[in-house]
């Protein structure tokens, strides 16, 4: 299964993605793996739809999350908001990811409604966003600091100046 799933995932086009599409509904975790890790090496711009049952998996759920970030179905940045409350920390660093890609990438319409959704939820998503700016991974704190933007807080800049004097994080730092 992994083996047809990757060679699929290389060859790409309309009817290599359908039938990854039908082995990523599998019931099988490892099988469901395989095609979303094939679908993502082959840049599919998937339905949220077709990415639910690898949001429910554990195993499965952080390939979702990151192929969400790519997804032009209008749900998507409501389902990387929902991932961002996820108790693993590779699938809150793939929300994070996800929704600057979205942010960064959409037209206004659709970047705005994400910036809506974010700042609703601003209460929950604080506490989360400042624990993701201090990862180890830069590119991840560094969007999740870019995320704070849409959810302004004076705590926010106790966080941001923490931060290792990046110049990124004190942009953000004056933007609040």
């Amino acid at each position: 299964v992994a083996l047809v799933a990757q060679t699929l995932g290389h060859i790409g086009g309309g009817e290599a993605i359908d039938c990854l599409l039908g082995l990523a509904q599998s019931s099988q975790d490892y099988e469901r793996l395989h095609a979303l890790d094939a679908l993502r090496n082959a840049n599919a711009v998937l339905p949220c739809s077709s990415l639910l049952p690898g949001l429910e998996s554990l195993s499965t759920r952080k390939i979702a999350t990151e192929l969400l970030g790519d997804s032009e179905d209008p749900k998507a940045p409501e389902y990387l908001l929902a991932m961002m409350e996820d108790a693993m920390l590779g699938v809150r660093s793939s929300a994070v990811r996800g929704l600057a890609k979205i942010d960064e990438n959409s037209a206004d319409e659709r970047s705005a409604q994400t910036r809506q959704s974010i700042e609703s939820r601003k209460e929950k998503l604080l506490p989360i966003l400042w624990a993701l700016s201090g990862d180890r991974d830069p590119n991840v704190a560094r969007l999740a600091c870019h995320l704070l933007i849409y959810c302004p807080d004076p705590r926010s800049l106790e966080v941001l100046l923490d931060q290792e004097p990046e110049r990124w994080a004190l942009e953000v730092a004056i933007e609040i």
